[in-house]
């Protein structure tokens, strides 16, 4: 079966995040403020807002996964926020959407698309084409540890946007 991928707001997504994260302490905003491989710029909401992209999947009507990218830099796009509902995983799904927001990325003239799943996932992230970096970030953020993981744009062509 073929789910529909569409552009959605961040206020349709919020639900989904928080099944993704649940009992989060830190609010769920519509940008991370964190840079390629450490660190934060405050600055990323002001100069990247008007270009964060909201992503879902659906079957029907129903949401059943999101994820969210925005660009953290002139080089750098940050896709994050990959959930597809239990009931529905195994489908292919998760994979049409990561490749979506990697497409925003190739479209948005970034050259590299990263981001930081959890360990956990990492195998999934590789079999989508993304490079999965050493050395597991730990104790840092909620629902860790996590892994950078990223792909050259560069040597890509987009192909579901």
């Amino acid at each position: 079966m073929e789910y529909a991928i569409r552009l959605i707001d961040f206020k349709t997504v919020l639900p989904l995040w928080r099944l993704l994260w649940p009992n989060r302490r830190s609010p769920i905003k519509p940008l991370s403020t964190m840079v390629h491989l450490g660190g934060y710029d405050s600055q990323i909401p002001k100069l990247y807002g008007d270009q964060a992209r909201f992503i879902g999947s659906y079957d029907g009507k129903t949401l059943i996964g999101v994820v969210s990218g925005h660009p953290t830099s002139p080089l750098h796009y940050r896709t994050r926020g990959l959930y597809v509902r239990p009931e529905y995983k195994q489908r292919g799904i998760g994979q049409r959407l990561l490749l979506t927001a990697f497409d925003a990325a190739i479209a948005n003239g970034h050259e590299i698309n990263w981001m930081l799943p959890r360990v956990c996932n990492a195998k999934f992230f590789q079999k989508c084409g993304f490079q999965i970096l050493p050395n597991p970030v730990k104790d840092v953020f909620e629902y860790g540890p996590h892994v950078y993981a990223m792909r050259r744009c560069t040597d890509a062509v987009s192909r579901h946007l």
